[in-house]
């Protein structure tokens, strides 16, 4: 599942406020390195593990384009380097995801789910989870649908499996996240420009749902396009269990933490390359009207 979310973020950058369930876990009775062990193969087995180790290079990769597009000097992009391999060390989203999850230990919980990974069907749909989706495979299977559209009963399924795999809700808050960043870096030289944003954030919010619900559940509907309802139906029902929706709860909300935090401190180096370089009109620096107005509509 994560795999196909990696996927997505390739296409826009998103993270969610999940509730994590308010009930005390239970007391550690095992040895400290057993918990680790457990949670390190639920993390494996998932697909969690590779999806959080691939999130810094895919947040990197969409900011060095952008350098490339604003035609960033070359110091620039060292500069841009530098930083993000302070705001995204190696491994921090995997460190964040098994701290909370060690935090709320659970053997019994964490064990359940790993079961439900352990079926027949369940291992299978995770092989194809892992596949990196070909772009011109994709378009393909767009091209078709257009011309033969999913059955209702198949665009029901994959809406579930979205909403129980929380793929699209996450894929929001990281975007909202990344523009809320992203507002705080422009403010320097635009002191509107923050105020300005975070208007049209929440005036936007319900067409950035949309765009990347419709996204997440277009990769869905190509990850398992040749699966049949009838297993879909059953894999769907490992992602409805209580357990784990308790793992995927307290997952989420410790990317979510991770993924803010590490914006923030990406926003604050951007804003010390934008003073360094604010007589320069490059990426760093944004372009103010001189006649802007705090009623103005953002464009």
């Amino acid at each position: 599942m994560k795999t196909i979310f990696a996927a997505i973020l390739a296409m826009s950058i998103s993270t969610c406020v999940f509730a994590v369930e308010a009930t005390a876990p239970s007391p550690a009775r095992v040895a400290s390195s057993d918990q680790d062990q457990l949670i390190d193969r639920l993390l494996t087995v998932s697909g969690m593990k590779k999806f959080l180790q691939n999130l810094p290079a895919q947040t990197a990769t969409g900011f060095m384009q952008a350098a490339l597009r604003n035609d960033a000097s070359e110091d620039e992009k060292k500069e841009l380097v530098t930083l993000l391999g302070e705001a995204y060390p190696k491994d921090v989203f995997v460190n964040r995801v098994s701290a909370a999850l060690k935090t709320n230990y659970n053997e019994q919980r964490y064990s359940n789910f790993l079961q439900l990974l352990s079926t027949p069907l369940a291992t299978r749909m995770l092989e194809l989870e892992k596949q990196e989706p070909n772009p011109a495979d994709v378009q393909a299977f767009l091209a078709q649908v257009s011309k033969h559209p999913l059955p209702p009963e198949r665009i029901k399924l994959i809406q579930s499996m979205d909403t129980a795999t929380q793929s699209s809700t996450l894929l929001t808050a990281m975007t909202i996240a990344s523009i809320e960043a992203g507002a705080f870096t422009a403010g320097d030289d635009c002191s509107l420009v923050t105020a300005k944003i975070k208007k049209m954030i929440v005036k936007s919010r319900p067409e950035i749902e949309k765009a990347n619900r419709s996204s997440a559940q277009v990769m869905l509907a190509f990850t398992y396009r040749n699966v049949s309802d009838a297993d879909l139906a059953s894999y769907l029902k490992v992602y409805e269990d209580k357990n784990s929706k308790w793992v995927q709860d307290i997952a989420q909300a410790a990317i979510k933490e991770q993924f803010k935090s590490s914006m923030e401190k990406g926003a604050q180096g951007m804003k010390r390359i934008v003073q360094a370089h604010k007589r320069k009109k490059t990426m760093f620096a944004p372009k103010c009207g001189q006649s802007e107005s705090p009623n103005d509509e953002p464009v």
